[in-house]
């Protein structure tokens, strides 16, 4: 076992937490802005940023929404250095937060039937979003979406009376044709159906970054994919080829800051890096040093691939 946080160089692989999200992008990133800066001084025929950027987990998206929107620098293109298995993602799922509440009145437990208990009403929604998970349909090329009651809080004046408040929070996520309006719809007919008059919210998550920045965005981080045959996406797949001899799409289970780039903004975004995605935020992550070269000779041909396609 290898301790977690060591950056253990064994066998020709790195281990360590960051080693697959993402550290090693980022050191690609700049092992390539380097080489190019040697090569070609400042005579590029392109604008070449390479972005680091902050509080990505807590509020997916935002840390470049703020770039874009705020500091007014607006890419024509965007590589992200999720892990991709050094493949082109090309797309992922959406993703969303809500909350459902439901009130009722208070009442003490010996005299129960005086009230409303606010967590029976909620129990045949909850049940129902259960259903409607096994229900939803997977779409190409991101696959099945879900719905899914991640938290459940009550409250009442005491422990022996009838609860006045209920609330649940969902995390949703969204494939191909499902946005916002067509969650919050799926969640208005299920209340519907039940003849209640539960209240749908999506939360604001709000946070304060390093620099001092504060800021608050809504929990909707929405759907985005690329076709294979988008000329961004056939760039992507000509570089690889060229850089490590082979070229496979795929799509993220996760989410990203593509969900600003290319969900918010339309900007064309995919993403290529070294290491397995199912290893992030684990113990166990790692990547093949070899790969971490691979990636790097695909960011300094990049760029160039997408000038001779302009």
């Amino acid at each position: 076992i290898r301790p977690p946080f060591g950056g253990v160089i064994e066998n020709g692989k790195i281990y360590g937490r960051g080693a697959v999200d993402e550290k090693p992008a980022m050191a690609g990133y700049l092992i390539a802005g380097k080489i190019l800066k040697k090569l070609y001084g400042n005579d590029f025929p392109f604008t070449l940023y390479v972005v680091g950027s902050a509080y990505e987990e807590d509020a997916d998206g935002y840390p470049v929404y703020h770039i874009i929107k705020n500091e007014g620098i607006r890419p024509d293109f965007v590589l992200l250095g999720e892990p991709t298995d050094l493949k082109i993602y090309r797309g992922q799922r959406g993703r969303m937060e809500l909350k459902i509440t439901t009130t009722g009145k208070s009442a003490h437990g010996a005299h129960n039937q005086k009230g409303i208990n606010a967590i029976y009403k909620m129990m045949p929604i909850v049940a129902d979003i259960e259903k409607l998970d096994k229900k939803l349909k997977p779409k190409q090329p991101l696959g099945k979406g879900s719905i899914t009651v991640s938290n459940i809080i009550s409250k009442a004046p005491s422990m022996c009376s009838v609860s006045d408040f209920c609330q649940i929070h969902i995390d949703r996520r969204m494939t191909v044709g499902e946005n916002k309006n067509s969650v919050v719809k799926e969640l208005k007919e299920i209340i519907t159906k039940h003849k209640s008059d539960a209240k749908i919210s999506i939360p604001t998550v709000e946070g304060e970054c390093w620099t001092g920045l504060k800021f608050s965005t809504e929990a909707y981080y929405p759907t985005w994919y690329f076709e294979e045959k988008h000329p961004f996406v056939e760039t992507a797949i000509k570089t690889s080829k060229a850089a490590i001899g082979k070229a496979k799409c795929g799509v993220w289970s996760f989410s990203t800051n593509g969900v600003a780039t290319a969900g918010l903004f339309g900007i064309p975004t995919i993403g290529f890096a070294p290491g397995k995605e199912e290893l992030s935020h684990s113990v166990k992550e790692e990547i093949v040093l070899e790969d971490l070269v691979k990636a790097t000779k695909f960011y300094s041909l990049f760029p160039f691939e997408l000038t001779k396609k302009g």
